[in-house]
């Protein structure tokens, strides 16, 4: 089963133009290329949605460096630069090509004691990505576009109450599993090739990992270790979605040309 993944979609979203953004000096570490060769990245590849505050509010700019961090970790393959300081030290605003934001509380009214601004909103952003490129090179980075493939996981789930299952894409009791490796997938921009129930291995033309994903009660969270072409990795303590992002995040880290020894 191959899980897709696409652009955020809604309702209610509210559009600013690259010149409401572009008032920022580029910071030193972000020389800003414009070639024609600079320009071929899919959209895909250079943009990214974060939680914020209402349109207009002081946390515009964190939320534009989280967005940031998302798609050089994602256009790289390393997501190590999500909480790299250096991409934190950066001025995203110049490389902004456009924003959108979407009230994610549209169906619902304001609360007697609540204003609109502080309902939570989904910012939207796509990057130039002429200006990627020259923030990933400062990185000692460069974009992985093509050649991505689809992992492939085998994975089993050791669940609190002691069940355990292979990860599938046709299991009906999955789907809380099933969307946090979605999810994840969408994060990094790697796609996702399921195995059906009673299959042995993955399909054909993934990349096979195998591992675990096991709730461990003293750790209130879950455990789990992964391993690709030799070489092992994992995370624990984790909620289900930090375990599937350290899943495909590790997996393409390890997938990406240069692997985990081009990661700076």
């Amino acid at each position: 089963m191959i899980l897709s993944h696409g652009g955020p979609g809604g309702r209610a979203r509210t559009r600013i133009g690259r010149r409401a953004v572009l008032a920022a000096p580029f910071a030193a570490l972000v020389p800003c290329a414009r070639a024609a060769e600079d320009v071929d990245l899919p959209d895909a590849l250079t943009t990214a949605t974060v939680r914020t505050d209402a349109p207009g509010r002081s946390d515009r700019g964190p939320a534009l460096r989280r967005a940031l961090g998302l798609v050089l970790a994602k256009l790289s393959g390393n997501p190590g630069l999500e909480s790299d300081a250096r991409v934190d030290a950066m001025d995203p605003a110049p490389l902004v090509l456009d924003l959108s934001y979407q009230d994610v509380l549209i169906d619902k009214p304001v609360h007697d004691e609540q204003g609109t601004r502080d309902r939570p909103y989904l910012l939207t952003v796509r990057f130039d990505p002429g200006g990627l490129r020259g923030a990933l090179a400062a990185l000692g980075e460069r974009p992985w576009v093509s050649g991505r493939g689809r992992i492939g996981p085998m994975l089993t789930l050791r669940f609190r109450d002691g069940r355990e299952t292979m990860l599938t894409g046709d299991d009906p009791l999955l789907d809380r599993p099933r969307a946090a490796l979605t999810d994840a997938g969408v994060r990094y921009a790697m796609a996702i090739a399921l195995p059906l129930m009673g299959a042995v291995t993955v399909p054909r033309g993934a990349d096979r990992v195998d591992g675990s994903v096991t709730w461990v009660e003293a750790e209130f969270g879950w455990r789990a270790t992964f391993r690709l072409r030799g070489d092992e990795w994992g995370v624990s303590g984790a909620s289900l979605d930090e375990a599937f992002r350290a899943f495909v995040g590790g997996a393409a880290l390890r997938l990406r040309p240069g692997g985990v020894a081009g990661a700076r």
